[in-house]
């Protein structure tokens, strides 16, 4: 018996291989091998490419402030998106920056990195993770991993800042924002001391702008954000999670939109939570669905 090997070269997807043995007198029946193939597509010049900017602080400087699941949400959402590429995008770029790695400083990066990306044809996404909380002229705040809630202005990241470059960027922006965060599902975990917040107003003027940003947050005005160990995230990322997993495609074409993933997440969140937390989608004006996500 003899025995020889061959590197063949395989295409994105199934890849069907013939073998056959031949000799000066015959020739066999081929054997059939069948092959997939898990590289990327090469990306299509003519699709638009997906940034995201993921950000979850579970383990803080500070560690009363200490999450659980925070961290996993921001690596979990940012892992879905990247099984675009190929797919729904040319390419996915993905900014992922948790716990100790999520500093102010990083985070502001993080928006620079957006606004020197981005095109016009391009959507970018941005999940933040964390807490956040109200100053006493009510400026709403995200808290990074370094932040100090006595100097908020020194050491966190003030919502103009998401203001200022979100609103401008040139492409679709769909801002995903869960930073009221409690302990669990029945709200027996201490708050660890921290003011409950209230960003309803603060993101408002965002989504009014006439910018393309859409802003999808965990809860409505002053209600906490749950977290539960069984679900290993915070109620919010479950449900885009599994959404995105399948069930949010409700007509059943293969393809999710924003309105599908909006509904989904509403439904979702309500019977986790057991009616305790109401996610909330803004659109801007004349906006209109599109697609995020093809199964």
């Amino acid at each position: 018996m003899r025995r020889f090997s061959r590197v063949v070269p395989l295409d994105p997807g199934e890849n069907v291989i013939e073998v056959l043995a031949k000799s000066s007198s015959a020739i066999s029946n081929p054997a059939v091998i069948r092959l997939s193939s898990r590289q990327a597509a090469p990306a299509d010049p003519f699709m638009p490419n997906l940034y995201v900017l993921s950000v979850g602080v579970s383990d803080y400087e500070n560690n009363d402030l200490d999450l659980d699941f925070a961290h996993a949400d921001a690596e979990g959402i940012a892992k879905a998106f990247k099984s675009q590429q190929g797919r729904l995008f040319g390419e996915v770029k993905a900014k992922v920056l948790t716990n100790e790695v999520a500093t102010k400083g990083e985070i502001l990066d993080g928006f620079d990195w957006l606004e020197s990306e981005l095109t016009q044809c391009d959507v970018a996404v941005v999940f933040v993770a964390g807490y956040g909380v109200n100053d006493k002229r009510d400026n709403y705040y995200f808290l990074p991993h370094d932040a100090n809630p006595e100097k908020l202005r020194r050491s966190a990241v003030e919502w103009n800042a998401f203001n200022s470059i979100l609103a401008d960027l040139p492409g679709k922006t769909l801002l995903m924002v869960d930073t009221c965060k409690s302990g669990n599902v029945t709200g027996s975990k201490k708050y660890r001391g921290i003011a409950r917040s209230d960003s309803t107003s603060t993101i408002k003027e965002l989504s009014n702008t006439e910018s393309g940003v859409v802003v999808m947050t965990a809860s409505t005005g002053s209600e906490l954000s749950v977290e539960d160990t069984s679900w290993g995230h915070g109620a919010f990322t479950k449900a885009l999670l599994d959404g995105l997993d399948g069930p949010a495609d409700y007509d059943r074409d293969g393809v999710i939109t924003l309105k599908e993933l909006d509904l989904h997440v509403t439904r979702s969140v309500k019977t986790l939570t057991k009616g305790q937390q109401r996610p909330t989608t803004t659109v801007p004006p004349n906006f209109p669905d599109f697609p995020l996500f093809v199964r």
